[in-house]
């Protein structure tokens, strides 16, 4: 750690894991039999800070799948396989529910309600523009950090929006861009909360 500069951003304490409040770690590694990780999943998605990083060696999170995984060769590895298996999670900002906001199209000021269902950091989304037709696809979620594409067929006319943002609890706050080039600022505002789902 002193040889990396760390000394100051590391804190080693020797504490009951199940009463050690880690609320504050902006990264959490990890090295613990796969029913330790599930017993504190829920305080790790309720308590840690969206965008937090979670690093499990070996062992994963059940269903709630890594945002990366990787295999690092270990020929000497003293019991199963000669290889470690790391995980990496960002903990997901909680999206679920229905989300409201405005867009210029086709010389209007239109409404759009979308409905964001959420199973830890996968998304799926419906939406509806003031009666058109509007589709949400691609929709990622990283932390705090969200984005999808809306696909708005209206008045004979097929426009692509791009959003992209950061979610800071009933709000979200980003850019928009239109057509892949015009770019402007949006703002989304949720007027239901949903239930994100673990399992």
């Amino acid at each position: 750690m002193e040889r990396l500069g760390l000394t100051a951003k590391a804190n080693f304490v020797a504490a009951n894991l199940y009463l050690f409040d880690f609320t504050s770690a902006t990264v959490l590694t990890m090295y613990l039999l796969p029913h330790i990780n599930l017993d504190l999943r829920p305080r790790i998605l309720g308590g840690l800070k969206p965008g937090t990083r979670v690093v499990s060696h070996d062992f994963d999170m059940g269903k709630w799948q890594p945002d990366v995984r990787l295999e690092v060769s270990v020929p000497d590895k003293p019991y199963g396989e000669p290889v470690s298996r790391v995980y990496l999670w960002y903990v997901p900002a909680q999206v679920a529910g229905q989300w409201q906001w405005r867009i210029a199209h086709d010389g209007r000021d239109r409404r759009i309600e979308a409905a964001f269902n959420q199973t830890f950091q996968r998304l799926t989304a419906t939406a509806a523009v003031e009666g058109a037709r509007a589709d949400i696809e691609g929709a990622t979620l990283k932390g705090d950090a969200i984005a999808f594409t809306l696909r708005l067929d209206a008045d004979g006319r097929k426009d692509v929006y791009e959003f992209s943002g950061r979610i800071d609890g009933d709000k979200i706050a980003g850019k928009v861009k239109t057509g892949g080039e015009k770019e402007s600022e949006w703002h989304a505002l949720r007027i239901a909360r949903g239930r994100a789902g673990i399992e």
